[in-house]
């Protein structure tokens, strides 16, 4: 008799067992689905330039994906957060955050967020003027995202070099790496990056004094941003267009874009 109750009771605990695994399965998609939520939500506030409000989803977005142990989506979310707090000026919290990152890509093995985590953090170096470590940090990036065929992050990070290099007094060097990010941006129909890259460009060439090639880029630059309704990308351009013309004098003409700015 006591044999048969065990198996008896073998039997109705296996049923059980499976609705137990069965709601924990559905708790887990329910989390998941949550986080994703308030990560999307964070990535629109984030490109609206809302960055307070952003870090609030992504706060909330982290909260989800840690009670489920999704280490993937967890490391996506440190490196946003990460990139907000870069974005407000927090460099020590980007930092921070940043490296937690890294730490959950590399144990999941995900290449992709590795190389844009390491591009964020270089970015993060650029800001505080220690570019030496920003150029290694773009580097492994650069690396990384050409072995994966990141070509987004690519272009991003090839830019951000061109701009250390700028820095650095290194004209020629930047417009190299300009080029090569501008050519990936065309290649993907990237407008705005496109747009961005070839602001950059611009502002080199107004640097060497090559006017008229460098309104001619700015003006590449706002007819895209215009395209788009990026305003404060035009605004960016228009402002750089006067600048140009009151070096160059025309000072009816800089007020002029002065004013649209």
């Amino acid at each position: 008799m006591l044999s048969y109750l065990r198996v008896l009771g073998s039997a109705l605990l296996r049923p059980l067992r499976a609705i137990h695994r069965f709601v924990k399965f559905l708790i887990k998609q329910e989390y998941q689905a949550d986080g994703v939520r308030h990560l999307n939500q964070g990535l629109d506030l984030y490109n609206q330039g809302l960055y307070h409000d952003a870090l609030k989803q992504f706060s909330q977005a982290l909260s989800y994906f840690q009670r489920i142990k999704d280490l993937k989506n967890e490391g996506t979310t440190f490196s946003n957060i990460g990139g907000a707090y870069r974005s407000i000026g927090q460099y020590s919290n980007a930092l921070d955050n940043y490296q937690k990152a890294l730490s959950l890509h590399l144990e999941v093995m995900d290449r992709k967020m590795e190389g844009k985590t390491l591009c964020g953090i270089g970015a993060v170096y650029s800001l505080l003027g220690q570019y030496s470590e920003a150029l290694q940090y773009y580097n492994h990036s650069l690396i990384i995202s050409r072995e994966v065929g990141h070509l987004s992050n690519e272009g991003a990070t090839l830019s951000n070099t061109g701009l250390i290099y700028e820095r650095l007094g290194k004209p020629q060097k930047a417009l190299e790496k300009y080029q090569e990010a501008l050519k990936i941006y065309r290649s993907q129909n990237h407008r705005n990056g496109e747009a961005s890259v070839l602001n950059n460009i611009g502002q080199i060439y107004n640097e060497l004094s090559q006017y008229t090639k460098a309104l001619e880029l700015h003006h590449q630059s706002l007819n895209i941003q215009i395209e788009n309704n990026h305003l404060s990308g035009q605004a960016y351009s228009l402002n750089n267009i006067g600048c140009i013309y009151r070096q160059m004098g025309q000072y009816t003409k800089a007020l002029e874009h002065y004013k649209k700015a």
